[in-house]
This record gives structure tokens, sequence and C-alpha cells, in this order.
């Protein structure tokens, strides 16, 4: 019997299903190699065979579940060794994103995006883990709604829940002083506008060899500093 509950208060879509799973995973409430029983899924959110397994399909496409046939579909455990190149693929993203999405943006998109990126700074310093499991991912998420580029802001919304997924629960991240000075790089890009200075700091922050060497970040994996 699967242990977790959405507790649903109406009938759910497959969208709504792919949506709730999708955050319960990234927020560590759902952890890799946990099994996700379909007809306890169904039950819980009160949806048919074939609108779950629309819902399950959608989230195997983005990296977040392994379906094999005539076994549970469990949440993907990501592998150490695919880590770094998926620090190194979300630069890449990140970097054609910010260079087209900075020059365009009204005053009021740029503030909005210096609001968030504060706010990311006082989670990192605090070691707000809660906030930063979600955050990671929905970063991401938030710069490929800045596009204008349909076609990159498709690929890095399909692939930014797997690639930082698999940063965060290998405990790969970058560590946190040079997090804080890249970001501290980006407000300061995304406010005057500069593009060169914003795709500086999307390098600076995941174009490093030094991964998994602090406390904070090890955190969002559930391990331990020391380990």
């Amino acid at each position: 019997m699967l242990e977790y509950n959405p507790h649903p208060v109406r009938r759910f879509l497959a969208d709504d299903v792919a949506r709730h799973l999708r955050n319960a995973i990234v927020s560590g409430t759902l952890t890799p190699g946990t099994v996700l029983p379909e007809r306890d899924l169904a039950q819980a959110y009160a949806v048919s065979g074939t609108t779950l397994r629309s819902a399950l399909a959608s989230l195997q496409s983005a990296g977040l579940i392994d379906l094999v046939p005539n076994r549970s579909p469990r949440v993907t455990r990501p592998a150490y060794d695919d880590a770094a190149g998926a620090l190194v693929t979300l630069g890449v993203l990140m970097r054609g994103v910010v260079a087209e999405a900075v020059p365009a943006m009204t005053a009021a998109e740029r503030a909005a995006h210096v609001r968030t990126i504060s706010a990311t700074m006082d989670a990192v310093r605090a070691a707000d883990i809660d906030f930063l499991r979600g955050d990671t991912s929905d970063g991401y998420h938030r710069w490929a709604e800045s596009s204008r580029n349909q076609t990159l802001a498709r690929v890095l919304h399909e692939r930014a829940d797997s690639l930082s997924n698999t940063i965060v629960q290998t405990n790969t991240t970058p560590p946190q002083r040079l997090v804080l000075v890249g970001l501290a790089e980006l407000r300061a890009a995304v406010d005057a506008a500069a593009v060169p200075g914003a795709v500086r700091a999307i390098a600076r922050m995941h174009d490093t060899p030094d991964l998994g060497s602090n406390q904070t970040f090890r955190l969002l994996s559930g391990r331990s500093a020391v380990d």
C-alpha cells in the first residue's frame, strides 16, 4: 500500500495527477526508489487507470519515474555519474535562455526576477532546505517562462525537473559560496539588463568541477555532511 496520500478534494485529470506527483518528487516527499502502485494511486486520486497511466507516462518523459513492464512504477533513482552532465546541460540551456530573455524583459519583469533571486539567496544562506528542494527546479521553469524562444523554453521545461533532481539527489551541487557569488552576479546583471554578466553568472554556477563539497547542499539529498 502506498503510504503517500494526496488527500484530493475533487476528481483529478491526468495533468493534475502528473503535476501533483511531480511536486511530491521534486520536494522530496516521494524519494528516489519509492514504489508507486497504480491501483493505490488511482484510488487516491479518484481517476481511472487510463487517466493515471497518461499521467505516469508524462512523468516518465520528464525523467522523474521509471516504467518497466510487469512492475510497479518507481521514482527514478538518479545515477551519480549522470550528475555532472546534468549540471552542464542545465548551464547550456540557461545560457541560451538568459541571453535572449534578459534584453527583452520589461522593467517589471526584471524586478520580479531580482526579487526571486534575492529570495533564493536568503534561502541558501539560511540553509532553508524545504524551500531549496523545490526552488532548484522551479527556478529553471521560471526562466523558461521568460524566454521568447519557444523551442528553447520547451526543452528547458521538459528537462528541468529531471536534470535538477539528478543534481540534488546525487549531492553534486556546487558549493554554497560559489552559488551565492553566481546568484549575486545574476541578480546584478538582470537588474542592469546586462546580458554578458548574466551569461557569466550562469556559467559560474554550472561549469564547475567543484561539486558536492558544501554542507548546505548535502542536506538537500538527506545525507550527512561527513558521510
